[in-house]
């Protein structure tokens, strides 16, 4: 199946490393351009660009706080005014905390919230508000968490702020369908990032995460990364709405 996506323009959130960068790189060689954000990281942010530049492709990378609405309101007004809007969008920005509930303070609840769903939300509204100007379709998609699915210890604020990005995926898709834009959530288990990377050095709690996926490993970000360039593509113009889980078996 070949995925051509030559002529789009898409969006990928905290796509300097890890699941963001394993897909905005997948998008880059489907023939997408590719504009990433990033927080802290502007050395790995300028490392994907100079590298999509040097195969002959069409990248940027841009500062955002995705905890800052009026930040992620200024970006995509530059993004309409100065670079003709994006046609597809991936809310893959994310943060985790660990905290028990009963010490779990109101300012992390906030944080959590804020960036992990908030700022999806706004995100996804303000591409869909573009996309309908500009007479039209597109593609969202939500990097959610199989942590959306059930309840795990010291992560009750991350869980809930997944299954909220699954259930805004839902209303996305039922309430943009009429102007041919689609909505879909990827779910990821386990997978190795630099925001994994401390649990993971942890031999018994890798060992554990591996004894308890049927497929015997911990999965790596380009397993991410062709699904949701496929769901970007016009093979998945009539998926919307679908939470798409990529686990390795983890939820089994």
């Amino acid at each position: 199946m070949l995925i051509d996506l030559s002529g789009k323009t898409a969006l990928v959130t905290g796509g300097s490393s890890g699941i963001g960068r394993a897909i905005a790189k997948s998008m880059l060689d489907a023939g997408a351009r590719v504009f990433i954000t990033y927080l802290s990281q502007a050395n790995d942010a300028a490392g994907f660009v100079e590298d999509a530049r040097a195969r002959g492709r069409s990248a940027e990378a841009f500062a955002l706080d995705a905890g800052n609405t009026e930040a992620i309101r200024d970006l995509f007004a530059e993004l309409d005014q100065q670079k003709g809007g994006v046609d597809i969008l991936v809310n893959n920005a994310g943060i985790v905390s660990y905290v028990d509930f009963l010490k779990l303070d109101e300012s992390e609840w906030d944080r959590m919230l804020n960036v992990n769903l908030k700022a999806a939300m706004l995100c996804a509204q303000l591409t869909a508000q573009s996309l309908v100007r500009r007479g039209k379709g597109g593609r969202i998609i939500n990097i959610s968490s199989i942590s959306g699915r059930r309840a795990e210890p010291r992560r009750t604020h991350y869980c809930v702020s997944k299954a909220g990005m699954d259930m805004l995926t839902r209303g996305l898709a039922l309430e943009l369908a009429s102007y041919g834009i689609t909505a879909n959530s990827v779910a990821p288990g386990t997978i190795r990032t630099n925001m994994t990377e401390t649990a993971l050095s942890d031999p018994d709690r890798h060992d554990t995460i591996v004894s308890r996926t049927p497929m015997g490993r911990i999965g790596m970000p380009d397993d991410l990364a062709g699904i949701a360039t496929f769901l970007a593509s016009d093979h998945a113009a009539f998926i919307t709405g679908q939470v798409i889980h990529v686990d390795g078996g983890q939820l089994l």
